[in-house]
């Protein structure tokens, strides 16, 4: 694999999460933004669940592509 793909390959896999300041992640209360950095897609979350749902999805469909 050259560094070309093994850059896209990163780039591809790379999310920006923002957990707002009024998550309580110790109580299961996860609030914030997700981006897919390549895509620009965005979602906001209230769980893990729908975060890493968000990311399974992005990637799924990247990996399909």
């Amino acid at each position: 694999m050259s560094h070309n793909t093994d850059q896209q390959c990163l780039v591809s896999r790379t999310f920006l999460v923002h957990v707002r300041t009024d998550a309580d992640i110790r109580h299961g209360r996860l609030l914030g933004r997700i981006e897919h950095v390549q895509s620009g897609d965005a979602a906001h979350f209230q769980s893990i669940d729908e975060l890493v749902s968000f990311m399974t999805i992005l990637l799924e469909r990247r990996s399909h592509a």
